[in-house]
């Protein structure tokens, strides 16, 4: 269909089972975290949207006029970690490791654009738009990184670990229900 330059009808079940047929003109198929995005703009939505490939409940080819893309896919994704491109500015992210990760981070950058900012103390810059993707990036050194910087990204993070931590110090609840 991205040959093709065919317009699909698309069938697109959630995670929690709401369904939704919209029409994508598709551009672009992108691997992310083993997962499979399509790329498309899609006429109910009138923007670009992704939709992961395993979330597709059905597909047809419909004879509708294609609606070209000007954007470069093999760029698009420059400015963020992932496949969430948000219409917004490029930050610089500051971020400080612990001394046994440090290593790791050197050795497998978060990004293309990362920087050491102070090799003694850990400090690592990267430029990106903040996505859902950068957060679970970070997220997942745990303990091992502080956000230093902008403020308000330290600000989402630590927010974010607020409410993970009340999962631990709140009344117990049963997950297993």
């Amino acid at each position: 269909a991205i040959i093709n330059k065919s317009v699909l009808r698309i069938e697109y079940r959630t995670f929690t089972d709401k369904s939704y047929k919209w029409t994508i003109h598709p551009y672009y198929l992108k691997e992310y975290n083993n997962r499979w995005f399509l790329f498309g703009y899609c006429n109910e939505e009138n923007s670009i949207t992704n939709i992961p490939l395993d979330r597709i409940d059905d597909i047809e080819q419909i004879k509708a006029e294609y609606k070209q893309s000007s954007i470069n896919f093999e760029t698009y994704f420059d400015n963020v970690i992932g496949v969430t491109v948000i219409n917004k500015e490029k930050e610089i992210i500051r971020l400080q490791f612990s001394s046994h990760r440090f290593p790791y981070i050197l050795t497998k950058p978060l990004h293309n654009t990362q920087r050491i900012i102070d090799i003694d103390n850990h400090i690592i810059e990267i430029t990106v738009i903040p996505n859902r993707e950068l957060d679970s990036l970070i997220l997942r050194f745990g303990k091992d990184v502080k956000v230093l910087k902008p403020e308000s990204f330290r600000e989402h993070i630590q927010s974010i670990l607020k409410d993970a931590n009340k999962l631990y110090t709140d009344v117990q609840i049963d997950c297993t229900e």
